[in-house]
């Protein structure tokens, strides 16, 4: 039997992590998706709203127009 490599074990783990993620994000999703039905408005949480100023976040990051320098 081959002995694992240490490697395989930290991608399993960040691959676990995404996945975590996303089945949050499902729900937080749903939630408000249930909350909008019933006419609520849902709350932005703190943690989304302190995520939106992040310059690491690049999802809502302005960049720099590409091209002309000048």
């Amino acid at each position: 039997m081959a002995a694992r490599n240490p490697q395989t074990f930290a991608k399993r783990a960040r691959e676990q992590a995404v996945k975590e993620k996303r089945e949050l994000k499902r729900a937080r999703k749903a939630e408000a998706a249930a909350l909008k039905a019933e006419g609520i408005e849902p709350e932005v949480e703190e943690h989304d709203a302190e995520n939106l100023n992040d310059p690491r976040n690049t999802s809502t990051a302005v960049m720099p127009p590409v091209g002309r320098n000048g």
